[in-house]
């Protein structure tokens, strides 16, 4: 990622800051989003957004999308912002990165910024690791949470099931992956509780089958004596 080296503080139009289409913030709680509005209301806005300044002279948010969306529904003229003199990519990186160490977005949001660096981008994966701080084993987990489709998703979120909640669910064939997360959901499983629920499924016990009467019985072999004193076959 390149070093932001310059650095503005910007008094803009919270209506003229355009949302990237890689916003990574997807799943905004109402209730968490007035409670901002609220402190706003009182204290103002305390932490200025970070914005990019784009080829065409618009300003571009890279983080900071609930204090915006808080400051809109207020009707505020202007908002403090730090103007970052950076690309795309590193903008999306930037805000990942901020992201995945304050944990405010999902993990499904998450792995799709993940896989837009390497295709849109072309980063390999070794390289978004690498940016992100995470090990290849990590990110290549993220990036199986691609397997769910977005109403499987949405579920799991709202929800509140866990990143590992929802890797135990992609052991489950998808044709019976709904009914065990509704299983999942209604019984309010645990991690363990999930993971031990997904191993029973899918490791059924052995059953005998019991032999009806009609069956013939196995026969066990007769083993015969040897003739005479075994002693002189070794001699």
């Amino acid at each position: 990622m390149h070093s932001i080296g310059e650095k503005r503080i910007r008094m803009l139009k919270p209506r003229e800051i355009k949302r990237p289409q890689t916003n990574l913030r997807t799943d905004i709680d109402k209730r968490e989003l007035n409670l901002l509005r609220d402190s706003i209301s009182a204290s103002g806005v305390l932490q200025p957004l970070l914005v990019r300044k784009t080829k065409r002279g618009k300003y571009e948010l890279i983080s900071g999308n609930r204090r915006l969306l808080a400051a809109i529904m207020l009707g505020l003229r202007r908002v403090p912002c730090v103007v970052h003199n950076v690309t795309e990519k590193d903008a999306l990186l930037y805000s990942l990165t901020e992201n995945l160490q304050t944990k405010v977005i999902s993990f499904f949001d998450e792995a799709d910024a993940i896989n837009l660096l390497i295709t849109r981008f072309g980063m390999s994966q070794e390289e978004v690791a690498l940016h992100l701080g995470i090990s290849q084993t990590e990110l290549y987990s993220k990036l199986q949470l691609l397997r769910f489709d977005k109403k499987s998703a949405r579920r799991i979120t709202e929800a509140g099931l866990s990143e590992n909640h929802a890797l135990a669910l992609l052991k489950v064939p998808i044709s019976g992956r709904a009914q065990v997360l509704d299983t999942v959901i209604e019984n309010k499983f645990t991690l363990t509780d999930t993971e031990n629920y997904i191993f029973a499924l899918l490791n059924p016990p052995l059953q005998k089958e019991e032999k009806t009467e009609t069956e013939p019985k196995e026969e066990i072999p007769i083993r015969k004596s040897a003739i005479g004193d075994p002693r002189l076959f070794s001699n």
